[in-house]
C-alpha cells in the first residue's frame, strides 16, 4: 500500500469520529485492531497520532480502568483486545515511524498467541505476504497481559547517559553523548523538543525539576548548563570544574544545583544569579555522581575513591562518611528527608597496578549515620562475560530512588534494570529489553514508572509492577525468511560488509588472496625473492592490506555522528559496485532483510545474521 493510495483524512479522523462522535464501540474495535489500518496510518506519517487514538479510545471506553489501577474491575473482551494492540503499537512505534511495512512481521513475532498474532497470521496466510523481506522467529515470547516495557523512545545518535521524568507534564527528558537533550511525550513517544547542549564530548549527566520546566546538564566540556525546557533556551552556563563533570542535581524549586566532576570537588551553584556558591572538598578521586534533598540542605556524592560523603551545604562540611564499597561508586541517591542513601558500584579500583577486589559490584542501602542496611548483587554478567570482564565483574552504572525511600532501580552492564524494595531490602524484579549496557535510570515519585537509557541509544519507559517478559529478545533463533523484493548490487554489497562473520570467514580471505596476488606478486618479482617463500609472503601482505583497508574504513566511520551505522556516503559508489561484482558468485547464498529487533536492513544468510545497529544476532551463531 503506497502513501498516495491512502485516504489521509479517513485514517486521521475515523477513530475520533467512532470514539467521540458516535461512540460506535464495535466499529472502533474493528478499526483499531486492524493491522492494515495501523499500517496505513503509519505509512501516512501518523504513527504518534495512532497512539493518541488508542489512548483516547481506552479513556472513553465503558468500564475503563487505568493500567496502573491496582483494584481492576472486569473488562470487556473488546477493550482487552484494544489494549493489546495499543501496547503492540506503542512498543514498536519507533520502528514503524521509519518503516511501516514492518507492522505485520512484527505483529507475527509479537508473541506466541493472542489477538495481535492471530490477526497477523490471517494476513500472512490469506494473501501470501511476499512484498518485503521478513524474519519469523522460533522462540517467540509468551503473551504478556501486564507488560513492563510500555514505550521505546528512539532518536539519539549517541549513547544515552542520563534520563529524567516529570509525571506532572507527562514528559521524559534524556541526555546523550551526541550532545543533545531530547524532551519526549511520555504518552506517544514523540520528540517534543531537541536542544543542542554540549558539543564537546557530549552530556554526562542531566537533572530536571519536578514540574518539568527547568533542566541542568553536565558535559564532558567541564560546563554546567541550565535550560528552559518549554522554550529550549539556555538560562546560564557555569564554568568552574577543571575537568569533565560527571554528576548534577537540582533542588525541587530549581533555585540551587550541585555538581561533581573529574577534579574531585562538589560545587553548589545559584541558578538564578548564575554564581558559584560553595566548593565542597573531601574526595580523593573524581566524583562520579551527586544528589541533593528537595530543600537543598543536604547533598550526597559518590567517588572513584570508593567512598560516599553526605554534605551539610549550609555549613560546608561532611556530616556523613559511608565506607564499604571496594570498587568505584558509580551512582548515589538520597531520600527527601536525608535519612536513607542508596549507592551502586562497579569498575574495580586499581592499587599498585593490581585489581583490589574483583567482582565486587553491588548495591548498598545506608542510613545517614553510616550504617549499611543491605548489600545486593542483582546484576550478573550473563552472556556478556569475556576473559577480562569475567575477572573484573559487572558494572552497576546508575541508581535512582523514590523520595520516600520505598523503591529503587538500578541499571548495569548486563543490559538489565533491577527493581529493589528499599523498605524490605530485597530484589523485586529484573527487567530486560535493552540491547546494550544500561547507563542511566530514574523513577517517578510514586514508584510505578521507571525510565532507562543505555548504549543502544534508546530510552525506555517501564511499568515497574508488570510482568518481566518482553515481546522481543536480542538473541532469538530464525525459523524462516519470507521472500522479498530484489536488492541492487551496490546495496547488497554495502549491507554484506556489516556482517561480522561473513567479513571474517569470506571477505577477508577472498580479498587477501586477490590483493596478495595483484599487490604482493609484483613486489616479490621486483625484489627477486626465492620462489618457495613467495606464497607465504604474498598471503601475509594480502592479509595486512585487507586489515588496513577495513580498519581505515571503520576509522572513517567513527568520524561520523553515528559510528554504528554504515553510511552510504562513506564508500564511493563505484567501490561498492566493484565489491558487489567481486562477490557476485556468492549472491545466491545471501539475503537482505530486516532485523526483527530494530527494523534496520541487514545482509547475511541463515545462521550468519548480525545487526550492527542494535546488536541482534542469530542464536545459532
Amino acid at each position: 500500500m503506497k502513501k498516495s493510495n491512502i485516504n489521509i483524512r479517513k485514517v486521521d479522523e475515523l477513530p475520533w469520529q467512532q470514539t467521540l462522535g458516535a461512540m460506535f464501540w464495535p466499529e472502533l474495535e474493528q478499526t483499531l485492531c486492524d493491522l492494515e489500518f495501523i499500517e496505513a496510518k503509519c505509512r501516512a506519517g501518523m504513527t504518534y497520532n495512532l497512539i493518541r487514538d488508542f489512548t483516547m479510545a481506552q479513556t472513553a471506553w465503558p468500564q475503563y480502568v487505568d493500567m496502573q489501577d491496582i483494584v481492576a474491575r472486569p473488562l470487556t473482551d473488546a477493550l482487552e483486545r484494544v489494549r493489546m494492540f495499543a501496547h503492540f503499537v506503542s512498543l514498536h512505534a519507533h520502528i514503524f515511524v521509519r518503516d511501516a511495512a514492518q507492522v505485520i512481521p512484527f505483529a507475527h513475532n509479537y508473541a506466541t498467541r493472542g489477538p495481535v498474532v492471530e490477526s497477523a497470521d490471517r494476513h500472512l496466510k490469506g494473501r501470501g505476504w511476499r512484498r518485503y523481506p521478513w524474519i519469523e522467529l522460533v522462540d517467540r515470547p509468551p503473551l504478556i497481559t501486564k507488560p513492563t516495557l510500555l514505550r521505546t523512545f528512539e532518536g539519539h545518535r549517541g549513547e544515552v547517559t542520563d534520563v529524567a521524568i516529570s509525571t506532572g507534564r507527562r514528559i521524559v527528558v534524556s541526555g546523550s553523548k551526541d550532545g543533545t537533550i531530547r524532551v519526549w511525550d511520555m504518552d506517544t513517544g514523540f520528540t517534543l523538543r531537541t536542544i543542542e547542549a554540549h558539543s564537546v564530548n557530549g552530556i554526562n549527566a542531566l537533572a530536571i525539576t519536578p514540574n518539568g520546566k527547568l533542566a541542568a546538564s553536565a558535559g564532558g566540556d567541564g560546563l554546567v548548563c541550565f535550560w528552559d525546557l518549554e522554550s529550549g533556551l539556555c538560562l546560564g552556563t557555569m564554568v568552574g570544574h577543571s575537568g569533565e563533570v560527571f554528576g548534577v542535581a537540582l533542588t525541587a524549586d530549581g533555585r540551587y544545583a550541585v555538581s561533581g566532576g573529574e577534579d574531585g570537588t562538589v560545587r553548589v551553584w545559584d541558578v538564578i544569579n548564575g554564581q558559584l556558591q560553595k566548593i565542597l572538598v573531601g574526595h580523593f578521586g573524581p566524583v562520579s555522581d551527586v544528589d541533593i534533598c528537595p530543600d537543598g540542605r543536604i547533598a550526597v556524592s559518590g567517588s572513584w575513591d570508593c567512598s560516599i560523603r553526605i554534605w551539610d551545604i549550609n555549613n560546608e562540611k561532611t556530616i556523613g562518611y559511608l565506607e564499604g564499597h571496594t570498587v568505584r561508586v558509580q551512582g548515589v541517591a538520597i531520600s527527601e528527608d536525608g535519612t536513607i542513601v542508596v549507592s551502586s558500584s562497579g569498575l574495580p579500583a586499581l592499587a599498585g597496578g593490581m585489581v583490589r577486589q574483583p567482582d565486587a559490584s553491588e548495591v548498598r542501602f545506608w542510613t545517614a549515620d553510616g550504617t549499611c542496611l543491605f548489600v545486593g548483587k542483582g546484576h550478573s554478567m550473563g552472556d556478556r562475560g569475556g576473559k577480562l570482564l569475567g575477572i573484573l565483574g559487572t558494572i552497576i552504572y546508575d541508581i535512582a530512588m523514590t523520595p520516600d525511600a520505598r523503591v529503587a532501580i538500578t541499571g548495569g552492564y548486563d543490559r538489565a534494570v533491577c527493581v529493589w524494595d528499599v523498605k524490605k531490602r530485597r530484589l523485586l524484579s529484573t527487567l530486560t529489553g535493552h540491547l546494550d549496557s544500561v547507563l542511566a535510570v530514574t523513577i517517578d515519585h510514586t514508584g510505578t514508572l521507571g525510565v532507562s537509557g543505555g548504549m543502544d541509544r534508546t530510552v525506555r519507559l517501564w511499568q515497574l509492577m508488570g510482568e518481566s517478559s518482553l515481546p522481543m529478545s536480542t538473541r532469538q533463533r530464525i525459523d524462516k525468511i519470507g521472500k522479498g523484493a530484489r536488492t541492487s548490487v551496490s546495496d547488497k554489497a554495502i549491507l554484506l560488509t556489516r556482517n561480522q562473520r561473513i567479513r571474517k570467514w569470506i571477505l577477508t580471505p577472498l580479498l587477501s588472496v586477490i590483493l596478495g596476488y595483484y599487490v604482493g606478486y609484483p613486489i616479490l618479482v621486483a625484489l627477486n625473492y626465492p620462489s618457495g617463500a613467495a606464497p607465504l609472503i604474498q598471503l601475509a601482505m594480502g592479509i595486512s592490506s585487507v586489515w588496513l583497508l577495513f580498519h581505515a574504513v571503520e576509522w572513517r566511520m567513527q568520524l561520523k555522528a553515528d559510528p554504528h551505522v554504515w553510511k552510504s556516503d562513506v564508500v564511493p559508489r563505484f567501490l561498492r559496485v566493484a565489491l558487489g561484482l567481486l562477490l557476485l558468485p556468492l549472491w545466491p547464498f545471501l539475503r537482505v532483510l530486516n532485523c526483527p529487533s530494530c527494523g534496520q536492513r541487514i545482509c547475511g544468510r541463515r545462521r550468519l545474521f548480525h545487526c550492527v545497529h542494535c546488536g541482534w544476532r542469530d542464536r545459532l551463531l
